[in-house]
């Protein structure tokens, strides 16, 4: 029971310090151990989730969690003088450049 509790405790200290990730950290789990990596991954399809609930990003529905975590550490590599940024900042600006939702507006 103890080994239970101490594995959520650690999910949700995980998640909570996720929040304040930047692009360097983000990168740097992305690399890292298992457990890094697993963290980063639940962290990049959460800001995606919420990107497509404000209708900022319109991925496509066959876009796996793979492919969405290999588009972010590509984005984060090749664009060395912006992870300094807020991760969710980056994913959402990563996912807005591939995905982009179609403007809603009048049409005449």
């Amino acid at each position: 029971m103890k080994s239970k509790l101490l594995l959520a405790t650690l999910a949700i200290s995980a998640s909570a310090h996720a929040a304040f990730w930047d692009g360097n950290s983000l990168l740097a789990a992305l690399n890292g151990t298992d457990f890094d990596q697993y963290g980063a991954l639940r962290y990049i399809t959460g800001v995606i989730d919420q990107g497509m609930e404000s209708s900022v990003i319109c991925p496509p529905p066959n876009l796996t969690a793979g492919q969405a975590r290999d588009m972010v550490k590509a984005f984060l590599v090749a664009a060395p003088n912006v992870r300094h940024f807020g991760a969710n900042s980056l994913v959402i600006y990563q996912f807005m450049q591939s995905f982009p939702c179609a403007k809603k507006g009048l049409s005449l």
